[in-house]
C-alpha cells in the first residue's frame, strides 16, 4: 500500500464537472489500495464566487489597507470551502472523508501574515485518519502560528502545503493536478501544440518558475528539493503520466522558454549544455530584434524585448530546437 498526496488547484475545482473529474482521480487512487491525502486550493480564480481574489474584493471595497492578520482569516476561507465540498462529493461516492484546516492538519508557521513559512507539521491527526481508512482533505495555502493565529503561505501556497505534507508524511507519491498535462517547454497559451516534458530536475523547474512559468511557484519546488521529494505535475482532465520533477535533468538543450512581461528567458539543462552551433542559432534569432541582455548563467539566459518581439522570438527558438513538434501551419509571424 502506497501513500499518495494529491493536490488540486483552483482550475480543477471551479465547476461541478471539473470537481467530479478531480474526485474521480481521488477515488481511483483509493480503489487501487492506496492511502490518499488530498490538498485543495480555493475554487476558481478571480471573479469566481469562492476564489481568494474574489473574497479579498469583499474587504477591499471598504478599505484597501486592511490589516494582514485580518486578511489571512478571510483568505483562508476559500480553501476551507473547497475541502468541505470535496469531502461531501467523496462521501457521496461511498468514501469516508474528513475536511481539515491547515491548523487541524498540524501545520505550524511563523507569524509573517500573507507570506508565512512552515516551521513544522505534526502529522499525528492525518496518520490517525489514514489508519481508520479515511481520506483527509486538507485546506491548502494555510497554517497557524504557535499563538493560534491563522496564516496564509503566499502565492503557490497550496502547492507548498502538498509538498511539505508529502515530506513530513514520507509519501510515496505527490501529484500536483492542474489544467495542463504537465510542464510545457513553452506556455501553451503562446503555442498550444507545445511539447510537454517527461521529466526535469528540481533546479530546472525552480529556474523556470523563477523566470515566470506559472505551473509551479519556485518556493514549492525548493521545498521539494529540501525534502528530496520528487513529484508529478498532471492534468485533472486527461489521463497520462504527466511530468516528473525530481533528481534527473530533462536532457533537452533548452528545457524551457518563458516570457514574463518583456523578458524572454531560456532555461538550460545541467547535463546538456548548448553547443557552439546551437548558441549561434539562438543569437541569430535574437539579432533580428532590439534586445538587451539581462543576465546569463550556466542554466539561464534572459533578455529584454518588447512583448510582441519576445513572443515572436520565443516561437522561432522553439521551432529551431523542437522542429519535429512544431506545426508551421499553426503559427504565422
Amino acid at each position: 500500500m502506497a501513500l499518495v498526496v494529491q493536490k488540486f488547484g483552483g482550475s480543477s475545482l471551479n465547476t461541478l464537472e471539473n470537481r467530479k473529474k478531480a474526485v474521480s482521480k481521488i477515488v481511483k487512487a483509493k480503489k487501487e489500495g492506496n492511502d490518499v491525502v488530498v490538498v485543495v486550493s480555493a475554487m476558481g480564480r478571480k471573479n469566481d464566487p469562492y476564489a481568494t481574489d474574489t473574497l479579498l474584493d469583499l474587504a477591499f471595497q471598504h478599505y484597501n489597507k486592511t490589516d494582514l492578520r485580518n486578511l489571512d482569516l478571510l483568505m483562508s476561507c476559500g480553501e476551507i470551502i473547497s475541502s468541505v465540498v470535496i469531502c461531501a462529493m467523496l462521501e457521496g461516492e461511498g468514501h469516508e472523508a474528513v475536511a481539515l484546516t491547515g491548523f487541524q492538519a498540524g501545520i505550524t508557521t511563523d507569524g509573517n501574515f500573507s507570506n508565512a513559512a512552515i516551521k513544522q507539521v505534526k502529522t499525528e491527526k492525518i496518520e490517525k485518519l489514514l489508519k481508520e481508512g479515511k481520506i483527509p482533505v486538507v485546506a491548502g495555502f494555510q497554517g497557524c502560528t504557535e499563538d493560534f493565529e491563522i496564516t496564509t503561505l503566499g502565492r503557490g501556497g497550496s502547492d507548498i502545503t502538498a509538498i511539505v505534507l508529502g515530506g513530513y508524511l514520507k509519501a510515496d507519491v505527490v501529484e500536483i493536478y492542474t489544467d495542463v498535462p504537465g510542464v510545457a517547454v513553452i506556455d501553451p497559451s503562446i503555442y498550444p501544440l507545445t511539447k510537454f516534458l517527461k521529466n526535469l530536475s528540481f533546479d530546472e523547474m525552480i529556474n523556470m518558475a523563477a523566470c515566470g512559468a506559472k505551473v509551479m511557484h519556485p518556493k514549492a519546488v525548493e521545498y521539494a528539493k529540501i525534502f528530496k521529494m520528487p513529484f508529478y505535475v498532471k492534468s485533472t482532465f486527461y489521463d497520462g503520466e504527466g511530468t516528473l520533477v525530481g533528481f534527473n535533468d530533462s536532457n533537452e538543450s533548452i528545457t524551457g522558454i518563458v516570457i514574463k512581461d518583456e523578458e524572454l528567458s531560456l532555461i538550460f539543462s545541467r547535463e546538456k549544455r548548448l553547443s557552439k552551433s546551437e548558441e549561434r542559432k539562438v543569437m541569430n534569432i535574437l539579432k533580428q530584434y532590439d534586445y538587451k541582455e539581462v543576465c546569463f548563467s550556466s542554466y539561464t539566459y534572459k533578455v529584454c524585448l518588447n512583448r510582441w518581439s519576445a513572443k515572436e522570438a520565443a516561437l522561432k527558438i522553439y521551432q529551431e530546437f523542437y522542429e519535429e513538434d512544431f506545426n508551421k501551419k499553426a503559427i504565422s509571424f
